[in-house]
């Protein structure tokens, strides 16, 4: 445990954020080519055209559901690090290069985050509008990742980011400094000085 240093723990925990977002990232990606790949099939087969739009407009909501939760682990994940981590927190007190770093991939996870989102809710749509109005007939309303379900988890994951920035950005105080100077409840009267 000596050998965990400061910078390799900021480090190590901005690594998993920068992995769960590429890796997010990738998924969607990959995700991205298989359902174009199941239009394309849809196209050319339309005997089995609504079993093939089906099983893309769940893989788009299921693609959805992976990329919230997991971002929103990582930031419980982040945030829960930063509140219990004395050493984190002097640290980024005392490196702003640290911790302006930090924020940049705080902010760089975040942009990711939302625009996968968008790209998710714009995808569903397109393949909805394939389906024209039979959609309503078979139920598929659950698998469409509509814009208010995106704003609602970029609302969600939102706070979490802005709470963890701002955790990053104010200099809460550490356990050893309030053991040495308690804050004072009673304010003091300063009009009975001689």
């Amino acid at each position: 445990m000596k050998y965990l240093t400061k910078p390799l723990l900021i480090s190590l925990v901005l690594s998993i954020g920068v992995i769960v977002s590429v890796s997010s990232l990738s998924l969607y990606l990959f995700e991205s080519n298989a359902l174009e790949r199941k239009v394309m099939e849809w196209k050319a087969n339309s005997s089995d055209s609504h079993k093939i739009l089906i099983d893309a407009l769940k893989d788009n909501h299921k693609t959805y559901i992976n990329n919230v939760w997991s971002t929103m682990g990582f930031l419980m994940l982040a945030i829960g690090w930063v509140v219990t981590s004395d050493k984190a927190r002097n640290y980024w007190q005392n490196s702003h290069l640290v911790r302006n770093i930090s924020l940049l991939a705080v902010l760089t996870i975040m942009i990711f985050h939302i625009t996968i989102l968008y790209d998710i809710s714009r995808e569903s749509g397109r393949l909805m509008s394939l389906f024209g109005e039979e959609h309503e007939l078979v139920g598929l309303s659950y698998y469409n990742v509509n814009a208010r379900m995106v704003l609602g988890s970029a609302m969600v994951n939102g706070s979490f980011f802005l709470l963890l920035w701002a955790l990053i950005t104010l200099q809460i105080p550490n356990a050893k400094s309030l053991e040495d100077n308690p804050p004072s409840l009673i304010e003091p009267d300063i009009s009975q000085n001689p």
